[in-house]
């Protein structure tokens, strides 16, 4: 028998802790403990057009959209050369950008800085915030271009072949992404997606 305790640094987990070990000492299991105040999660799924676990199909869309933290969705055999970093008009942590600039250092790979757009336009703030971060990435030596896309044509992009892509989704708190994307949509995002997802929350 396998256990996988998952806890934090609360009082409710060292109590569900004193349960695990009193089933593994009745059962000799092996136990696997997890502490979940990670900021980051990493998946794997497969290559498929769907992604998918072989035992539970749908786990991974789920833990994309029932988690408070960012998350980041491995295609199984999929070369990483472009990153596309979606972000719409409002702020993106610090730690989104460092988050993206390290994977387009360890990938080696082009950065596109896709900026949402709604009906046609977006606020002289959002603007100026795609210069801004660009920027950034300009200054520690990242190529980056940029371009501007209507919202409602995210989801068909999506969805296309971005073969050797990272779709990068910042969605912090206050993001019209999040609002804009309620967690049904959020997984169905995840599995039509062709390319590896990086959720930067």
């Amino acid at each position: 028998m396998r256990i996988l305790f998952a806890g934090d640094e609360h009082p409710y987990s060292a109590y569900a802790l004193k349960k695990v070990i009193e089933l593994a000492r009745h059962t000799w299991a092996d136990v696997t403990l997890l502490a979940v105040s990670s900021d980051l999660i990493v998946l794997g799924c497969g290559k498929g057009k769907q992604c998918r676990w072989e035992s539970s199909a749908s786990l991974p869309q789920k833990i994309v959209s029932n988690t408070d933290s960012s998350v980041f969705l491995v295609k199984e055999d999929k070369p990483i050369r472009r990153i596309l970093a979606c972000i719409d008009q409002t702020s993106v942590s610090q730690e989104s950008l460092e988050m993206i600039n390290q994977m387009v250092t360890i990938h080696k790979a082009q950065l596109e800085l896709v900026g949402l757009t709604k009906d046609g336009g977006a606020k002289p703030e959002a603007y100026t915030r795609m210069i801004e971060i660009g920027d950034y990435y300009s200054d520690r030596g990242i190529g980056i271009t940029t371009r501007l896309m209507e919202q409602s044509e995210l989801e068909a992009f999506v969805s296309k072949d971005t073969d050797g892509d990272l779709l990068a989704f910042c969605m912090g708190k206050k993001s019209l992404l999040t609002l804009m994307f309620p967690k049904d949509r959020v997984e169905r995002f995840v599995s039509t997606c062709q390319s590896s997802v990086l959720i930067l929350r």
